[in-house]
């Protein structure tokens, strides 16, 4: 991996020899054979992923939020738009008041100490989107969110 060349924003984990790149609404995922040998529990990550997952489904905005570090940023396409909790529950608010919004992950991708990818398909009655999730967690909260969404 050393040669190859990624344009973007990368997460690299020596230690696991992982690495996302995310560009250009792309996510590349890169692993080696001996990544998944077992030696980090990812259950942490996919606890914190699950809490939020779960109540954006039951449409549960405090719990929605709890899954966030007071901090967390959240960031669409290539424009940070979310920075907190207040910013959070404020934008999601409204959202939640739709019966029908929920979210469907396609497959998900854990990696490294802290990383997990996300393909969801997120929608309401009248429409559907896709988006590819980049999620960090630490402490058992999402620090950081950064959704693409697939344009047509």
């Amino acid at each position: 991996m050393a040669n190859d060349v990624f344009y973007g924003t990368g997460i690299f984990d020596a230690d696991k020899r992982t690495c996302a790149i995310v560009s250009s609404n792309i996510v590349v995922l890169v692993k080696t054979k001996n990544y998944l040998e077992g030696r980090v529990s990812m259950s942490s990550i996919s606890a914190a992923f699950d809490r939020q997952l779960e109540a954006f489904n039951v449409l549960d905005l405090e719990s929605f939020v709890d899954a966030y570090d007071s901090n967390a940023s959240i960031s669409r396409d290539e424009t940070l738009f979310l920075n907190g909790r207040d910013e959070i529950r404020s934008f999601y608010q409204d959202r939640f008041n739709n019966q029908s919004l929920h979210c469907e992950v396609l497959e998900r991708v854990e990696f490294g100490q802290r990383w997990l990818v996300a393909h969801e398909k997120v929608g309401s009655a009248t429409s559907v989107v896709e988006v590819v999730g980049v999620f960090e967690v630490q402490n058992d909260r999402i620090i950081r969110a950064h959704l693409l969404t697939k344009t047509p």
